[in-house]
């Protein structure tokens, strides 16, 4: 495995890469590594020559940025070694970890605007939660261009994220694939990230895919407004906090009014979850198809015609 530590040679790298004829596939990470990402590490490999994967930590912006907290640190010493043991166990071909002072230049920085959409209202609502972080965006830019990719891995957890990549390509016109992996859990269907670092009791979070799936199992749809009040107790129950529940389209992010088929592109809504455990938030998402009372008698009426 070869480690890049400069934006220039990374560049010249990828150029050589690209002569030879690679196709290359891109991951790019916040660092401390675990079985999610080394998913889409395994996709990558599955579809391309070459894997490329990134580490832009948030503790090293804010190390560069402010000065070292003694989490930064942590992970600065500890987890660095260990995500090059995963990458090298999972044969990533380069692990690409630029300098935040390269990476971030002093008053320059990129925002995106996204009208329409929930992502747009949850920025403007809060930035210590914003589900689209600038300084990733800007990220995903600058490697683009340092990179060049032929495609892009990235994971469903993620989804406002997911979604806003994959807009500045289209909209951006980089010559970019994109694949999304469906959302790798543990044993107790909690999904993995890396904020599990930070908390002692996992076990509690369990409750947050246990009630997105128990919501979609729902024959019958009440209005939004008390899924999200159900939803929001339960998180409550577990010894949570709910920052936002949203119910959106896929497609758009636009939010939607009900879960009625005619209000959503192909019968399908995303139900987003962002909520708090021991001062971490963690996210989770689920797709779901919507139902009304029409589609639900038309479904017991094919059961009953088969039976008969």
């Amino acid at each position: 495995m070869k480690i890049i530590e400069s934006i220039d040679e990374m560049r010249d790298y990828s150029r050589q890469l690209k002569r030879d004829g690679n196709i290359v596939s891109y991951v790019g990470t916040a660092g401390a590594l675990h079985e999610g990402h080394m998913r889409l590490v395994n996709v990558a490999k599955s579809n391309s020559d070459i894997v490329i994967l990134s580490v832009e930590s948030t503790a090293s912006y804010c190390a560069y940025r402010t000065g070292l907290t003694k989490h930064d640190e942590s992970y600065l010493n500890v987890y660095k070694e260990e995500d090059e043991r995963l990458c090298k166990l999972n044969q990533v071909d380069v692990l690409f970890k630029p300098p935040p002072e390269e990476l971030y230049s002093d008053g320059f920085g990129v925002d995106i605007e996204i009208s329409g959409t929930v992502i747009a209202r949850l920025k403007k609502e809060s930035t210590d939660t914003s589900p689209v972080s600038n300084i990733i965006i800007q990220s995903f830019i600058s490697n683009f261009n340092v990179i060049s990719p032929d495609i892009i891995i990235l994971g469903q957890k993620d989804i406002f994220q997911n979604w806003t990549v994959q807009e500045l390509i289209k909209r951006l016109n980089f010559p970019i694939e994109v694949i999304t992996v469906p959302t790798v859990r543990d044993k107790d269907n909690v999904a993995c990230s890396s904020r599990l670092l930070k908390i002692d009791d996992e076990e509690r979070l369990k409750c947050i895919y246990q009630v997105l799936q128990e919501v979609a199992s729902w024959d019958y749809f009440p209005p939004i407004a008390k899924i999200k009040n159900y939803i929001e107790y339960k998180i409550l129950e577990s010894g949570g906090a709910i920052k936002y529940v949203v119910v959106c389209c896929p497609e758009t992010m636009e939010e939607l009014d009900s879960l009625n088929p005619l209000d959503s592109k192909d019968g399908l809504a995303s139900l987003v979850v962002c909520a708090k455990f021991d001062g971490v938030y963690f996210h989770d998402n689920i797709t779901i198809k919507t139902k009304s009372k029409i589609n639900i008698l038309i479904e017991n009426m094919s059961k009953y015609n088969e039976q008969v």
